[in-house]
């Protein structure tokens, strides 16, 4: 498997098991074994925990970003306008709450 691929399936894997058991609760070993790779595969691609939760936040968040672009392209532009209005105010405040 290419190294990319192999980076992809530690993300896929860590970020199903973040958000089924929380951050804290997850270990390198875990995401391992379920990946089924070597310790040395994920530390190749990511120098620690912390390194890779910050990677799987930031696919997330470029995902929802294309999500998004490809939503507002869809519509009209005062629609469009509206929309981007509501989400500057509205995710600030949500993301405070998490």
């Amino acid at each position: 498997m290419a190294r990319a691929s192999k980076r992809e399936l530690v993300l896929d894997t860590a970020e199903r098991l973040f958000t089924q058991d929380g951050f804290t609760a997850t270990g390198i070993n875990l995401i391992t074994q379920e990946a089924g790779i070597a310790s040395m595969t994920l530390y190749n691609n990511f120098k620690s925990k912390d390194e890779l939760v910050l990677a799987v936040l930031a696919r997330a968040h470029q995902q929802r970003i294309e999500e998004l672009a490809a939503a507002l392209d869809a519509v009209g532009d005062d629609q469009a306008l509206a929309s981007s209005r509501c989400l500057i105010t509205w995710q600030p405040t949500r993301v405070m709450r998490l």
